[in-house]
């Protein structure tokens, strides 16, 4: 038994990276037009803090999220900042967000998978399953959601997500 909970939550661990991959993907489609065109996909993103229970974030995603990635040379990496001390975050966890404006921030980076890029969606291959995951671009995040059918590390959540325009210190 105690296997079978490490895999699930070694699972749930990776999935939040690969959801952070499927997001990076579809900005580069929708800014783009053109999946061989990765320039323009190049930035720092992060996961919105108030999106809770598939809903859109209520502040326009002024929180973000402590993990995030880094798209680069159509490369993407998944993002953990370190040093945030903001208060009021989900869970009431001081470090776990920080305000879309914030200066000075540091991150741990960590390199992510494969992926194939459609017109408005993203498929990612994990543990011998290919997921797609839909997106929609909205004034201040994109929104993005796993296809009905659905890999057994998949989970039914939606998520929404925005680029950080700051400076970050990356190690």
């Amino acid at each position: 038994m105690l296997w079978r909970k490490i895999l699930v939550i070694k699972i749930s661990k990776h999935f939040i990276y690969i959801f952070l991959l499927v997001f990076g993907l579809n900005i580069f489609i929708s800014i783009t037009g053109k999946s061989s065109e990765i320039q323009n996909l190049d930035g720092i993103w992060f996961v919105c803090e108030y999106s809770i229970s598939n809903n859109p974030p209520n502040d326009n995603c002024e929180m973000l999220d402590n993990d995030g990635f880094l798209v680069e040379h159509g490369k993407i990496s998944h993002l953990k900042i370190k040093n945030s001390r903001q208060e009021g975050c989900r869970g009431n966890r001081t470090g776990h967000c920080f305000k879309s404006d914030a200066l000075g921030l540091k991150a741990k980076k960590r390199k992510i998978g494969e992926f194939v890029i459609g017109s408005n969606w993203v498929e990612v291959d994990y543990l011998s399953c290919t997921q797609r995951f839909w997106f929609e671009e909205f004034e201040t995040y994109w929104h993005g959601w796993p296809d009905d059918k659905k890999c057994f590390w998949t989970r039914k959540k939606e998520f929404f997500v925005q680029r950080y325009k700051g400076v970050l210190k990356i190690n």
